[in-house]
């Protein structure tokens, strides 16, 4: 199949990374099994995209609006996709009520005798009060009743999005998934180092991971604590906390990775910690069990019963000092550690692997899948 994915942005510090990271997953592994695959995305002009055997089409984003990345276009991103339309069997849209994937999935819907359209939402739409929200939603809902099929990530997440689209849509429940990687996670020579890498926003609460590396080193349990991600407000908070409470070596800030180097700096770390609220589906989380790194994460992640029941992961209710209590006694218990390890790369060997997410996806490319309405008994 000649199959062309679509995602909104691509920048040197990662910060549109959960998406960039599943795109780029996808794309690797159907080009692995000998499909023709294009990744089109904006582009920040600075970030370098390697993904073997996949064309990489970056195109540089103009800020039109101050809303994040809603408020970026990039119109020759989707002049070319509409100029390769009538090429391709497939175009996978990241869909997100941003005005790169947005118009391009609206403007694919127009083209007669086109491409098969397919949208995956990543948790990024679901039923939004707000005046833009509504507005883009126009839009959205002709795309997602537009389109060949529509990607959620669990049920919960297949429920909002009907809700969105006020109509029945093809909806197939596909999780994240990652490969196997070839760093090796073996236990630290020295203090052990607990990891946090996402943005510094506060949905993400770098600042729970702070006051819990404060709580912890003052029990007398010695550990290195590393924070890696692109500032989105928190970080001035973050250096005075440390500044404060006489952290500044024992809590560091790294800066991001770039695209794709995620892996590679959580396998150096012992644990990692993703203490952010509601988080649909982790994809550092599965970078991290890919890796062999065992992670910590909020209870009320979405897929939390999920990934604890596969291995390598434990959660924690509430905020700082339940999380302190978690990573103590695993910092304390390295042969603990060394079990969640090995559970890890189970976990994602016979569960969250790229194999059986990129089987369902050709399913559904070749019209084998999911292609009508999901009912609410259906599971994944």
């Amino acid at each position: 199949m000649r199959v062309a994915h679509v995602l909104t942005y691509v920048s040197q510090d990662a910060a549109y990374g959960g998406p960039l990271a599943v795109a780029s997953v996808h794309c690797r592994e159907l080009a692995r099994r000998g499909h023709e695959v294009e990744l089109f995305a904006g582009w920040d002009g600075v970030a370098v995209l390697d993904v073997p055997g996949v064309r990489t089409r970056l195109y540089k984003v103009r800020r039109v609006l101050p809303i994040g990345f809603s408020g970026l276009v990039a119109p020759r991103l989707v002049l070319a996709v509409l100029r390769r339309a009538k090429d391709l069997d497939v175009v996978h849209v990241h869909l997100g009520r941003d005005l790169v994937t947005l118009l391009t999935a609206l403007l694919i819907t127009f083209v007669r005798d086109g491409p098969r359209l397919y949208v995956q939402t990543h948790g990024m739409v679901a039923p939004d009060r707000r005046l833009s929200a509504r507005i883009a939603d126009v839009a959205v809902r002709r795309v997602l009743r537009r389109s060949r099929g529509v990607f959620a990530l669990h049920l919960r997440e297949a429920a909002r999005v009907g809700q969105v689209a006020d109509a029945p849509v093809p909806v197939t429940v596909l999780p994240n998934g990652v490969p196997l990687q070839k760093y090796g996670a073996g236990p630290s020579e020295g203090v052990p180092e607990v990891l946090f890498m996402a943005r510094l926003h506060p949905r993400k609460r770098v600042m729970v991971f702070a006051e819990a590396a404060r709580l912890v080193l003052a029990s007398d349990v010695q550990a290195r604590f590393g924070v890696v991600g692109p500032d989105e407000g928190e970080l001035p908070a973050l250096r005075a906390f440390c500044a404060d409470h006489d952290l500044q070596d024992a809590v560091v800030y790294e800066g991001s990775v770039p695209p794709g180097r995620g892996p590679e700096r959580l396998s150096r770390a012992d644990l990692y910690v993703l203490p952010s609220l509601r988080e649909p589906f982790p994809m550092t989380v599965l970078e991290a069990l890919s890796v062999g790194v065992p992670s910590v994460v909020s209870a009320d992640c979405q897929v939390a019963e999920e990934l604890v029941a596969n291995g390598g992961v434990e959660t924690f209710d509430g905020g700082a000092e339940e999380l302190s209590e978690v990573l103590r006694s695993l910092l304390l218990d390295p042969t603990r550690r060394a079990r969640l390890a090995r559970e890890a790369l189970r976990s994602i060997a016979t569960t969250f692997g790229i194999t059986t997410v990129v089987d369902k996806l050709e399913q559904c490319y070749s019209g084998a899948g999911a292609d009508r309405p999901l009912r609410v008994e259906e599971r994944a």
